[in-house]
C-alpha cells in the first residue's frame, strides 16, 4: 500500500529544484488568495462580496501578468523584490479604514491582489521554460494543497503571520528558482 501511494502521489519530482520552485509558488498563491479573502472579509462582510472582489482582482492580475509575459521578457530578479515589497505593503494597509462603496471595492481589490500580479509574472515566466507542463501544474497544485493547510494559521496568529509565511516561501521560491538555473548547462543558459 505504501509503495502504491508512493508511486501515484511521486513526491520524488521535489527532488528537482525547478520543481520545488513551483510548488512553492503554488503554496504562496493559495496562502495570498486566503489571506485576501481573510482581510477583505473584516472589510466588507459578505461572504459574497467578498469572493467576488478578491477573485475578481485575482484573475485581472494574473490575466495581466500573463499578457505582459507574453509580449515581453521579465526580469525574475525585479518581480521577486516587487512582490516582497507588495507583499508588505498589502500586509499593513489598514483595510477596514475604506469606506463601503464601490470605488473602494475596487481599489482595495487591486491593492490586495497587487502581490498576485508579481508572483503571476515569475509564475509565467518560469513557466514558459518548462518541458513537461502537465507535471509542473501537478507540482504547483500540491504545493497550493500545502498553502491551504499553512492557511490554518490564521487562527493561531491571524493574518499577519500568513503575510510573513507568504513571504518566506516566495524567497524560497527564489532561492530554488536560482538553484535550478546553476544546474541548467551553459549550452541552454545561454538561451535563457
Amino acid at each position: 500500500m505504501k509503495k502504491m501511494i508512493r508511486n501515484t502521489i511521486g513526491f520524488g519530482v521535489l527532488r528537482d529544484w525547478k520543481n520545488v520552485h513551483f510548488f512553492l509558488l503554488g503554496a504562496g498563491f493559495l496562502l495570498l488568495e486566503t489571506n485576501a479573502i481573510s482581510k477583505l472579509s473584516l472589510f466588507f462582510g459578505s461572504t459574497w462580496v467578498v469572493n467576488a472582489v478578491v477573485i475578481s482582482a485575482f484573475l485581472i492580475m494574473a490575466l495581466a501578468a500573463n499578457m505582459i509575459v507574453a509580449r515581453v521578457t521579465i526580469s525574475r530578479r525585479a518581480s521577486y523584490t516587487l512582490l516582497v515589497i507588495a507583499i508588505a505593503g498589502s500586509s499593513i494597509i489598514p483595510y477596514g479604514r475604506f469606506t463601503s462603496s464601490p470605488t473602494a471595492a475596487v481599489v482595495s481589490g487591486l491593492l490586495i491582489a497587487s502581490p498576485v500580479f508579481f508572483s503571476g509574472l515569475i509564475f509565467s515566466s518560469s513557466f514558459r521554460d518548462v518541458t513537461s507542463p502537465a507535471g509542473t501544474l501537478g507540482v504547483n497544485m500540491l504545493g497550493a494543497v500545502l498553502g491551504g493547510l499553512l492557511e490554518n494559521l490564521t487562527m493561531i496568529g491571524g493574518t499577519t503571520v500568513v503575510s510573513i509565511l507568504a513571504l518566506l516561501i516566495y524567497v524560497g521560491s527564489a532561492i530554488t528558482l536560482n538553484k535550478a538555473e546553476e544546474r541548467v548547462p551553459t549550452s541552454s543558459a545561454a538561451t535563457l
